[in-house]
């Protein structure tokens, strides 16, 4: 797996969005409120709440980490900190606070792991986490009473949820490729996110990671291992590609990203072009190129596969849903917490507005 700190999830004049109007008779729906929260690393401490273009920030939560915000912007799952504390017994839970101002935090009886994602109701959680030193597990948690259901086991390249909620995409590898250091042998598995059970497989050629499910297909990375620009330097040329949830019509998105595009990283490792988040309407598709301390947030065309560069980004986290800016966390543990900071680009192209400083794992609904 990638070497992250065990992480994860802006652009709006108000902090809510009202529902249509109602018809008579009819019930409206419920409001959503857009927030960006991030962990903040220096000074207060904690899990801080701002506007989704970072203003108004405020601490919402002393001593917490790796915030993820309901699609609702009602809820924050986030895990307990304080793990610098020998034996703490806060270190690595999760725990549930609302967005309203106030607020008090309660355990949801359960790990927090990362990446951690909430299903489009905002009634439960999937979360990545340890299952033992060979293996890692995806739980679904149901966040009115901590009750877990497990979706998959194994060493996990990736995973991500259907829009609508009810299945999941999970690469799990079995194996290593002859004559392949680089990557092991991994595959595509959906899964119903509901009960769980065994995962099909969608895929059989052992190079797809890093799924990202869109509006019709699954994108994924196709794994290319290489050597660039020479034999101490490990670039993989990752391709793009999509596929049905059925395990059809599997065709190419995108080739590898352009040598121009990795010339600006000598000497370091770099695990490829992968997809991040693909718009609701599909027009969209947010990729990366993740290297040891750095990379970069990348656009990528799904209808013609062009490949443009939005600049530099140690993790890019998500597209907002007007697919107008893209989510991004610059710098992790090797710079320093003072150094790290929280982006947003313009999707369209254009220089970055910082919205947070000695800030990391940042998430947002907007």
């Amino acid at each position: 797996m990638i070497l992250r700190r065990a992480l994860l999830v802006l652009v709006v004049l108000t902090a809510t969005a009202c529902g249509s109007a109602k018809e008579a008779g009819d019930t409206a729906p419920a409001p959503t409120w857009h927030y960006l929260v991030y962990e903040r690393l220096v000074g207060e401490k904690g899990v801080w709440i701002a506007e989704p273009d970072g203003r108004r920030a405020r601490l919402l939560v002393a001593h917490a980490e790796l915030p993820v915000i309901s699609p609702d912007g009602k809820w924050v799952v986030y895990s307990g900190g304080e793990c610098d504390a020998p034996d703490s017994p806060t270190c690595g839970s999760a725990f549930l606070v609302s967005t309203e101002l106030g607020a008090k935090p309660r355990p949801l009886g359960a790990e927090a792991g990362w990446p951690t994602t909430w299903l489009p109701d905002s009634r439960a959680i999937v979360t990545e986490r340890s299952a033992s030193t060979e293996e890692d597990e995806l739980v679904r948690i149901d966040i009115a009473d901590g009750k877990e259901t497990t979706l998959a086991r194994g060493k996990l390249w990736g995973w991500s949820l259907s829009p609508d909620g009810r299945r999941l995409v999970v690469a799990l590898a079995h194996g290593q490729a002859l004559g392949n250091d680089v990557f092991p042998v991994v595959d595509l598995y959906v899964v119903d996110v509901a009960h769980g059970g065994d995962p099909k497989a969608i895929t059989n050629t052992g190079d797809s990671a890093y799924p990202v499910w869109g509006p019709k297909s699954i994108a994924f990375a196709k794994l290319i291992p290489t050597k660039y620009p020479n034999r101490n330097t490990e670039f993989a040329r990752n391709e793009i590609w999509q596929i049905r949830p059925d395990g059809t019509s599997r065709t190419r998105i995108s080739g590898p990203l352009p040598e121009d595009m990795l010339t600006g990283y000598p000497h370091w490792h770099c695990i490829g072009l992968k997809p991040i988040d693909w718009s609701d309407d599909g027009s969209a598709l947010l990729a990366e190129e993740e290297c040891e301390a750095v990379g970069q947030s990348v656009a990528v065309d799904p209808r013609t596969g062009a490949i443009r560069s939005l600049g530099e980004g140690t993790f890019t986290v998500a597209l907002s849903q007007d697919a107008q800016f893209a989510l991004v966390q610059w710098g992790d543990e090797r710079v320093g917490p003072r150094n790290q900071r929280v982006l947003i680009y313009p999707y369209a192209g254009g220089k970055p507005n910082v919205v947070a400083l000695g800030a990391s794992a940042p998430s947002w609904n907007r």
